[in-house]
């Protein structure tokens, strides 16, 4: 998945009220570890999504994230 197609899905994501954000950027960026050679790292920051998690999350509310998420991708073409 490319950085445009993740702004895509995302953006569907939160017309259907599921917010999301991209992955964390990787840790080897900071300045102590720029020495790091993690293309793999690189690769997941680029494409991956955090969705919505928190410590009192209902089921419901992971149901209905996950149906949307199945429907986008499904969208996207990408499942």
């Amino acid at each position: 998945m490319t950085e445009s197609v993740r702004t895509e899905i995302m953006a569907d994501l939160r017309a259907r009220g599921v917010d999301s954000r991209p992955y964390f950027y990787p840790v080897s960026d900071m300045p102590m570890y720029e020495r790091a050679n993690t293309p793999v790292t690189h690769q997941i920051y680029a494409s991956g999504i955090n969705l919505p998690s928190y410590y009192d999350i209902t089921q419901s509310d992971v149901a209905y994230v996950c149906e949307q998420v199945v429907d986008v991708l499904h969208k996207s073409l990408l499942i």
